[in-house]
């Protein structure tokens, strides 16, 4: 089970932003958006030749080798702002803004112009339209613009955001881009009303656009007449229209074939705006049926995503860039088959274009990079600040407490509604593993997995398998432990040893020698996360009562100690005129632990884990009350190889404890022996070796 990773595998310790990419995005939506993309070349070599021939270039295959290489850097834009984090998918939108903001009031001045529209700069035979980037860089910008208002709520920052959406929109009406300006004021008025929108900003917004709308009708004569010729067609020209329903008409259920469509030859725009009616006549309905779900269910999963999300920042700008992703495909589609008005807008990765490729890209690929997430009850979450995800979710969980009865029913009710929620989970990210820590939190989790068929495995970091793994234990592909010994495994279960993860600063302690003891002996006493009574009160008992006075002038003693004792404990070592360094909690706990010469401690799986990859001595005391005792059978693994004694709380008698310190502390060579003990099990590669293991049984 140890074996090596392939060269097809990436190496846990691997920390490049490809291995995390590829470990963290949603391949949900990154698979979505290549399948646009692919369904785009096709409808390329579809649409592109007779386009070229129309229009009167000399290659037929114009259109197709462009839209080849649009596609290659979309892909590159995509994957490299889907890297990015949530601090730099803002840093590079704010610089895209800005560039882009530039460029539109250049374009005024020295664009190019097609079509009675001012919109594209000429760059080395292309054209460049920069509202195309200007619009996801926005929305992001707004976004965290707006989620300012929590930390600095006397800030103007609704009032910035809008002054930015408002000099963008004047642009784009100057260009004239009606279009794209009604498109980006929806995203906008979305990522508005997710950061919480005030009701006079939605009133606002409601008389502005409508008044705008009216203003945009009576000043722009290609507005006025989209318009009249959508209400009264007989009366206007919709050439482009009629072509379009002829080709939708001419498709069918399954379309004429690849290739076979005759109406694209007369649609002007049938590789740009109308190919998707060019896709209905070759393909058929159930190919734009297909196509339109792909579509729906890329934004469904994206607000999903967007909803998880914590950061009020982030899940703003994400719902307001799969807004402006959906909606632009809905625009499209809906001007295809005369639902409104036409309007010249692309279909996202499917059209012709450049701009609108690489914008489509950029789009989907900073809200890519704000949408990862982590799965955890209350509990969890309380410390999972620093947790490299976007989103949060909790599952309820509870511990049925049999000596009150009365607490049983909220319990059940509890875990009913775990378990649900963590079965809509699975249905919506659809996990390739569900990995089980233990503890009661983890059974939600586990028993929504075990009846959606999704594959299991177990990490129990004790000696002992815990209830909720135990009962599991039998359904997990595989079962991880932290020590050798595993009491109550099933028989047949598939059992790996792997140690328990460490943290990196005391993996960087194994390097540390041990201290000379010629000098001063520092004994360092941990009672585990809470501290503990039983302990605080022995230790100082010991040392004063029980300690030759030759050794307690050479000790210095380090300590964990409540709060509740902190006085009375530091009485006793004042009498015993002993150094000490006394305190509830060490946050420097690996450098603790390497500076000292022996360690009183309990024998919890993280605690005896950090002593043996550390490598130093120690005396453990078992809680008496763990559940199944497993904490004396973790500290078999120290005991077993001499690197550690063990004292049940039954025999925990002051004059004992003494006997043992003072037995330890004036042996150099035995101490240093048995730090050598403890090091020689100690396993650093626990969490690497979790990771590949659950990465090959998710491949599997």
């Amino acid at each position: 089970m140890n074996a090596a990773p392939t060269a097809l595998q990436f190496a846990r310790s691997d920390t490049s932003w490809l291995t995390e990419w590829r470990r963290t995005v949603d391949w949900g939506l990154m698979g979505g958006a290549f399948f646009l993309i692919a369904i785009g070349l096709l409808m390329s070599l579809a649409a592109g030749p007779t386009a070229a021939k129309r229009i009167g270039y000399s290659y037929e295959y114009f259109f197709v080798i462009r839209q080849a290489a649009f596609a290659v850097c979309a892909a590159v834009i995509l994957i490299g702002f889907s890297a990015l984090n949530q601090t730099w998918a803002r840093r590079a939108a704010t610089a895209i803004f800005i560039g882009a903001l530039l460029l539109m009031v250049w374009i005024l001045v020295f664009g190019h112009e097609a079509k009675g529209a001012q919109r594209w700069l000429r760059v080395a035979g292309f054209s460049l339209q920069p509202s195309e980037m200007v619009k996801p860089a926005l929305i992001v910008l707004s976004g965290w613009l707006l989620a300012q208002r929590e930390a600095y709520p006397s800030g103007p920052w609704a009032v910035i955001a809008f002054v930015f959406y408002a000099v963008t929109l004047g642009l784009l009406l100057l260009q004239p881009d009606v279009g794209q300006a009604a498109l980006l004021t929806m995203a906008f008025v979305i990522t508005f009303f997710i950061s919480g929108l005030p009701w006079k900003w939605a009133a606002a917004f409601a008389g502005g656009g409508v008044s705008l709308a009216g203003l945009l009708y009576a000043l722009l004569p290609h507005v006025r007449a989209r318009v009249n010729s959508f209400v009264n067609p007989t009366q206007y020209d919709t050439y482009q229209i009629d072509k379009a329903a002829e080709a939708i008409g001419r498709g069918g259920l399954f379309g004429v074939g690849p290739g076979e469509g005759q109406v694209k030859a007369s649609l002007p725009d049938a590789h740009t705006d109308f190919i998707f009616s060019v896709m209905v006549e070759e393909f058929g309905l159930i190919a734009a049926i297909v196509l339109l779900a792909v579509f729906a269910l890329m934004v469904l999963r994206g607000f999903r995503a967007a909803a998880r999300l914590d950061d009020g920042y982030a899940r703003a700008a994400a719902a307001g860039l799969f807004t402006l992703f959906g909606l632009q495909a809905a625009i499209n589609m809906a001007v295809n088959v005369a639902l409104i008005p036409p309007k010249g807008m692309t279909l996202p990765f499917v059209s012709y274009g450049g701009s609108s490729m690489i914008g489509t890209a950029l789009t989907l690929g900073l809200a890519l990079a704000l949408v990862r997430g982590l799965i955890s009850d209350h509990r969890g979450l309380r410390y999972a600040a620093d947790f490299p995800a976007e989103w949060k979710e909790e599952v309820k969980a509870a511990s049925p407490n049999f000596r009150k009865p009365w607490t049983l029913p909220s319990a059940a009710l509890k875990i009913r509604a775990g378990i649900n929620r963590a079965a809509r989970l699975i249905d919506d990210t659809r996990p390739a593993l569900v990995a089980g820590f233990g503890g009661y939190p983890a059974y939600p989790a586990l028993a929504a997995a075990k009846k959606r068929g999704v594959p299991i495995i177990i990490h129990e970091q004790n000696a002992v398998l815990g209830r909720v793994n135990r009962q599991f234990a039998q359904h997990a592909k595989l079962v991880a432990s932290g020590f050798n010994r595993l009491d109550y495994l099933p028989s047949g279960s598939a059992h790996m040893p792997i140690g328990n993860p460490v943290r990196a600063p005391i993996v960087a302690m194994r390097d540390a020698p041990y201290p000379p003891t010629d000098g001063k002996l520092v004994l360092f006493v941990t009672g585990g996360s809470q501290g503990s009574s039983i302990i605080g009160d022995t230790v100082p008992l010991a040392i004063l009562d029980h300690i030759p006075a030759s050794l307690r002038g050479r000790l210095k003693v380090v300590q964990q100690v409540r709060e509740e004792q902190m006085e009375a404990v530091r009485n006793m070592y004042r009498r015993a005129q002993v150094d000490a360094d006394l305190a509830p909690f060490f946050a420097d706990m690996p450098e603790r632990l390497a500076s000292a010469h022996l360690v009183v401690a309990r024998s919890g799986a993280g605690t005896v884990s950090e002593l043996a990859v550390v490598g130093r001595p120690s005396i453990l005391i078992p809680l008496a009350i763990a559940m199944d005792d497993h904490q004396a059978a973790n500290a078999e693994a120290l005991t077993d190889v001499e690197a550690a004694d063990m004292l049940l709380e039954s025999n925990l008698y002051p004059k004992l404890l003494g006997s043992l310190i003072a037995v330890r502390m004036e042996h150099g060579d035995d101490l240093r022996q048995r730090a050598a003990a403890a090091k020689s099990v100690g396993k650093v590669n626990a969490a690497s070796d979790l990771a590949d293991m659950a990465e090959r049984v998710a491949e599997l």
